[in-house]
């Protein structure tokens, strides 16, 4: 019982400083690049050009250090490069639809919590005028971020979680886990309840498929329906 209770008490340490981990890893490094880019532009910090850098920076660097520190972390997708196949192509537009629904439940049974907030995240694109603006805005958040978050939080973060815990409980417990890692990481508690539905599904690809390709198309889709109700019809 000693034994099976130590082993216990150790995974449930090695999932809060795998958790912990993540967190902080990315938090940091977007404070560290908001500030220094702030520093270097100036007021010119929030233009397109060096939006697009920082983000450039931040996903960089956080892909950068987790390939560092963990031996071979993103084998669970990098091991056999393939393109998408049909099926990830089919799945990821009906995956979005239940991503909405679920978005839509979430935050309607959330929406009178007293701690509900509706605050944007911050260094968003402003001032898309030009096109090579709207490229860069395109790029990043339309291909960059959903790449680099997939292999972030489904490809390392779900992946270790799932290997972490021992039971049977394991993949409902790493997917609610990663998701809320997920959703934490955006800030705020709106975008965050949105953010964790699209992770709950995502997981749930990844389960299905065994690799990450529907997971970043169905976060491409979200993304550049985001890109174009805001950027292009100017809806907030």
């Amino acid at each position: 019982m000693k034994k099976e209770a130590k082993s216990r008490i150790r995974q449930i340490v090695k999932v809060i400083l795998l958790c912990s981990f993540v967190l902080a890893l990315v938090l940091l490094i977007e404070l560290l690049f908001s500030k220094l880019i702030s520093w270097i532009a100036g007021p010119a910090a929030s233009t397109p050009l060096w939006v697009f850098i920082y983000s450039v920076l931040v996903y960089g660097s956080s892909l950068l250090i987790i390939f560092l520190l963990y031996k071979k972390p993103f084998k669970y997708f990098l091991k056999k490069f393939t393109f998408p196949s049909w099926t990830d192509l089919l799945l990821s537009p009906i995956a979005y639809i239940i991503y909405i629904v679920l978005s839509y439940l979430l935050t309607l049974a959330l929406t009178n919590l007293p701690f509900y907030t509706t605050d944007s995240q911050s260094l968003i694109f402003r001032g898309l005028v030009t096109i090579p603006d709207k490229i860069l805005a395109f790029l990043s958040l339309v291909i960059i971020a959903p790449i680099a978050e997939e292999l972030i939080y489904r490809g390392f973060l779900y992946k270790n979680l799932k290997n972490t815990i021992k039971n049977k409980f394991s993949r409902p417990l790493a997917i609610l886990l990663t998701s809320l890692i997920f959703a934490l990481a955006h800030g705020s508690f709106a975008i965050g309840i949105d953010v964790f539905a699209m992770s709950i599904i995502s997981c749930l690809l990844v389960e299905l498929t065994g690799h990450l390709h529907a997971s970043i198309l169905l976060h491409i889709i979200k993304n550049a329906v985001a890109f174009y109700l805001v950027y292009t019809l100017g809806i907030a």
